[in-house]
């Protein structure tokens, strides 16, 4: 038997996507709009922020699509999830 998400964890990280090309970004923990880069630069970056607004965690993705998709992860992953294992999962140490 599967257990339902923890829906009511209320996990307060967010994430923000970057176009480190075109120096912009689509907000934070929405999901909407993307970055319109030229391919030059050294490209997409998705942050961990935490509860206070601290960038916790970051990667680099070769892509828009990369970006995106990881982005949606991690995103999916603060809905269901508690602070404490969202924390365990991305290996952020408590307090950071």
């Amino acid at each position: 038997m599967t257990s339902a998400p923890n829906l009511d964890a209320g996990n307060r990280y967010t994430v923000v996507v970057r176009d480190e090309a075109a120096g912009q970004g689509t907000g934070q923990g929405t999901g909407q709009g993307t970055g319109q880069g030229t391919g030059q630069g050294t490209g997409w970056i998705v942050t961990i922020l935490d509860p206070d607004g601290r960038e916790v965690s970051e990667r680099a993705c070769r892509d828009e699509t990369e970006a995106i998709t990881f982005a949606s992860t991690v995103r999916q992953h603060a809905d269901w999830l508690s602070e404490g294992r969202f924390r365990e999962i991305y290996r952020i140490p408590e307090g950071a």
